[in-house]
């Protein structure tokens, strides 16, 4: 099996929270950790990607995929759990992303027709062409 690394697949990145524990980003930027805690909305941390910004990767990343590789082949992605919901999201044509509590080394597994992704019939509903097998199976585990 080869492996290859993908930026794409980076964790959130965090700006000036960038390497800090969560108390140590309090103890720094105690207002701005205040609002993030008390505010259901999104806040732009100073030098971190935005939501868009990793949805975009994630939809990179997809077409990459899409366009290198064909029919009857297997691919193995290992990547953070936060990237994984926008992937996801994407792969299932949402225009959201969606809250994931992936456990740890939980496996994914969707299958499609390749050579009908691109189609726009009604071929497109049909879920005979598009699976998912397996969703946060961590069975493996014991």
């Amino acid at each position: 099996m080869q492996v290859e690394y993908a930026d794409e697949l980076k964790e959130f990145q965090n700006g000036i929270f960038e390497g800090l524990t969560w108390a140590e980003a309090k103890q720094r930027y105690p207002a701005l950790c205040n609002a993030l805690e008390d505010s259901p909305d999104w806040i732009q941390i100073p030098g971190a990607e935005s939501l868009q910004d990793a949805r975009d990767r994630a939809r990179r990343f997809i077409q990459t995929l899409l366009t290198r590789h064909t029919e009857d082949t297997q691919i193995w992605i290992v990547t953070h759990s936060w990237i994984l919901q926008h992937l996801i999201a994407e792969l299932l044509g949402s225009d959201r992303s969606w809250r994931l509590h992936a456990h740890n080394t939980a496996i994914f597994e969707f299958w499609l027709d390749r050579s009908r992704w691109d189609h726009t019939n009604q071929n497109r509903l049909n879920t005979d062409l598009w699976q998912i097998r397996r969703f946060n199976d961590y069975r493996h585990l014991g």
